[in-house]
């Protein structure tokens, strides 16, 4: 076990792909220092940990939002317990028919920034919506060769909303929410030495998302065609107007979803053929998707995001907060959670370990007045009456000598405060304790008369002492004066024995 990871909760993120007919959920991992077989070289290597899809219906997910929470939760749970290891975290991709996705291009020379306050000001005039009702966010793209781009993206708050909560409620969270044609732009198939711009019909049962994915995978055009306005010559008509506007052409269409390309036949030209798209390797070796290639490029895609460090994810995220602030809060409430688990357990712990010395005691208790009662009822020795006298005898002489020591004064008492209260130049050579109700005496000899005064006063302040006297004699002598002291003691019985 992995205790930095058990203390940390860093675990693993998948991919999700959210549907109104499946869910599909994608696992990644990296396989670290592989040799390759000719040049012997180490590298990293990325291998499919997990798969799996639950097919949902008809009626949960209606127009990309969420009708039956239950149901979804349930079906949820279902794709989680197959999936080894444990998925407790996810990037998820639903569908653009309710996002709002446009590319900008700026000058190369309008950077760091002044291109963080363009766009804004270009998400303040330009955009058709109530910014205080979506979440929005923004990506630099990788085509630095051209200009400056921004790829934006923008959502209704309540949908994302929506999903946030109800994915809790399952067990999952959220690390980035994104949108089909992102997790496609990941894993489409563009071609391996000449790649070239693709466009990508995404079908559900609500409409088609046209996107079209350039050769360096960034999503340059994204439109959402209901079902009833869908024809091949709404689709030519994209394809001319991205051409014209882009001077590029598209060199496929390649289909996702449950579509045949019969159905779109008229579409393809000699210059522009229909085809069933192909995930890029090494995930289209992986035996499950072999079986049908196309169908986990989403969820697979946005597995791909997973593997990226936090702090490098700058990705558009169509949440409340960024990607990186998203997985340490997330990580903050699992380790919360933990954390309740473990005082829970000790709790139970505690509980059962109470109420198991509670039943042991009892046990003794009762085992122990049974043999009380079984000693009582045995017959009384024949020695017993002499066993009693004897006993009684001893505790007399324990009256009798505790009478005796009641008698007997304390003198340590007193031998202390008289310690007490000789002064420096005082030397005490001789004590007198005839009785403790009678007047006591002390001889010695003060180095000088000022401290035999002291030494005086020192006796009068004691709270023992009383009726202190030091006669004076031979006034003429001033140093190393004999003198004798008398005192009684205020309370004479507080020297015995209680």
């Amino acid at each position: 076990m992995d205790l930095l990871k058990l203390f940390t909760r860093d675990e693993p993120i998948a991919g999700l792909e959210i549907s109104d007919s499946c869910l599909r959920l994608a696992l990644l991992g990296i396989v670290k220092e592989k040799i390759k077989a000719k040049q012997g070289e180490k590298e990293e290597t990325i291998e499919v940990k997990a798969l799996g899809e639950k097919t949902l219906k008809e009626g949960i997910i209606v127009g990309s939002e969420i009708k039956k929470k239950e149901d979804f939760i349930a079906g949820l749970n279902e794709l989680l317990k197959d999936i080894k290891p444990r998925v407790r975290y996810a990037i998820v991709s639903i569908p653009a028919d309710k996002i709002y996705s446009r590319l900008y291009s700026f000058p190369k020379t309008l950077g760091g920034e002044k291109l963080e306050e363009t766009m804004k000001l270009t998400v303040g005039f330009r955009l058709p919506i109530n910014l205080e009702d979506v979440y929005l966010d923004w990506e630099k793209t990788n085509a630095e060769e051209r200009r400056n781009e921004v790829f934006l993206a923008t959502v209704s708050q309540k949908i994302i909303d929506n999903y946030l909560d109800i994915l809790k409620a399952a067990g999952l969270l959220t690390v980035a929410i994104e949108f089909y044609p992102m997790s496609i732009a990941r894993t489409i198939d563009i071609g391996g030495e000449q790649p070239s711009t693709k466009l990508a019909l995404i079908f559900n049962k609500a409409g088609v998302t046209a996107s079209v994915i350039s050769e360096d995978r960034i999503v340059r055009f994204s439109r959402f065609i209901p079902t009833t306005f869908f024809s091949n010559e709404e689709i030519r008509k994209i394809i001319d107007f991205y051409e014209a506007e882009n001077k590029s052409k598209i060199s496929e269409i390649v289909l996702v979803g449950n579509i045949s390309t019969s159905d779109v036949d008229n579409i393809g030209t000699s210059d522009v053929r229909v085809s069933s798209t192909e995930i890029i390797k090494p995930f289209s070796n992986n035996e499950t998707i072999k079986k049908d290639n196309g169908k986990w490029l989403i969820a697979v895609g946005a597995a791909l995001r997973g593997l990226l460090p936090r702090v490098e994810d700058t990705l558009i995220s169509l949440m409340p907060i960024g990607t990186e602030e998203a997985y340490e809060n997330q990580k903050a409430l699992a380790f919360a959670e933990f954390l309740s688990a473990v005082v829970i357990g000790l709790s139970v712990f505690f509980a059962v370990v109470f109420i198991g010395v509670w039943i042991l005691m009892t046990s003794v208790q009762q085992s122990f007045s049974g043999r009380l009662e079984s000693l009582i009822s045995l017959p009384l020795p024949t020695d017993a009456p002499e066993i009693e006298s004897r006993a009684r005898n001893f505790n007399e002489l324990v009256g009798k000598a505790s009478g005796i020591l009641g008698t007997i004064p304390k003198w340590s008492g007193l031998m202390e405060e008289l310690k007490s209260r000789t002064i420096p130049g005082i030397t005490i050579n001789s004590i007198s304790l005839p009785s403790p109700d009678a007047a006591m005496n002390l001889t010695g000899v003060a180095q000088n008369r000022y401290q035999l005064n002291l030494f005086k006063k020192s006796l009068e302040e004691s709270p023992l002492l009383t009726d202190a006297q030091i006669p004076f004699t031979n006034i003429a002598q001033k140093e190393n004066i004999s003198f004798s002291a008398s005192f009684r003691l205020k309370d004479f019985t507080a020297l015995y024995v209680q």
